[in-house]
Formats: structure tokens, sequence, C-alpha cells
């Protein structure tokens, strides 16, 4: 399932770049690349479960604006002679209540760790306002969520 996190609330850094060119409504896609355990099933009702090495992978899906400081500094990683490996953190704040009614602040913390970019990045009009859009993704080895 696909975690979807409005640009409006997103605070995603990578590489130490704060990405700020978004399209309005628009939405960051994390999407888990593997089941997170093995099941292998046998007779008589027996399973065989166990954990995937590669369970934690996860794809960053983000739309910027084209020619956008974020769409530059994105750019430049695909143009480098050696593979831009990226790490840094998708942040989303929320508000919630406790058991008494009171309104708890927290913020919800992907920490995003060895991204490659794993496909050329696509281009799009966007038919609301006109802009053109630079779609990235980036699949990252590991994607730990914290609260």
């Amino acid at each position: 399932m696909t975690i979807s996190v409005s640009v409006a609330q997103a605070e995603l850094n990578l590489n130490g770049h704060g990405f700020n060119n978004f399209i309005a409504g628009d939405y960051l896609e994390l999407t888990p690349v593997n089941a997170p355990s093995n099941r292998v099933n046998g007779s008589d009702e027996r399973v065989v479960i166990s954990n995937r090495v590669d369970g934690n992978v996860f794809d960053l899906t983000l739309r910027v604006m084209s020619n956008s400081e974020d769409d530059i500094f994105l750019n430049s990683a695909i143009q480098t002679q050696t593979v831009t490996i990226f790490n840094g953190s998708l942040k989303r704040s929320f508000v919630t209540m406790d058991a008494s009614g009171n309104d708890l602040n927290g913020v919800d913390t992907h920490i995003l760790s060895s991204g490659s970019m794993t496909q050329n990045p696509t281009s799009a009009y966007n038919n609301q306002d006109g802009n053109e859009v630079r779609e990235y993704k980036i699949q990252f080895r590991t994607v730990q969520r914290q609260i």
C-alpha cells in the first residue's frame, strides 16, 4: 500500500537539500517494493515464515516544477559520473488527541537511507495551471518510520 503525503504538509530533505518546488495539491508517494516477510506453506498446515532481507525497500515518487531549484538538484545528481546516493527524511506534522481530549502535536518521520535513481525522470504538463513538472523516482534500501 502506498503512503501518500500531501506536499502542503510534507518536509522532504535529501542530502541536505530541502524541497520546495512542488505542484499545489500534489502528493509524495512512498511505495513498498517487496513484502516484509516470506511464507512457505507445507503439508499438515505447517508454515515457515521468515523476514525478507529486502523487505524494507521503498520507491519514492516526487514531482517538482520543471527548471526549479529542486529539478536542477535532482538533474545534476543524474548527470554525475558515479551514482548519487540519497539519504534524508520525509516529515509530516500532525495533531491528535489523547484520552483526555488534549491536543498532542507530533511529527511523523520516515528516515530514507541509501537511495538511488531507478529510472529517468518523466515530464508532463499540469492541465490546470499550465506548469511543466518532472517526475522522479528514487528507490531507498531502507525506510524507517518514527513517530
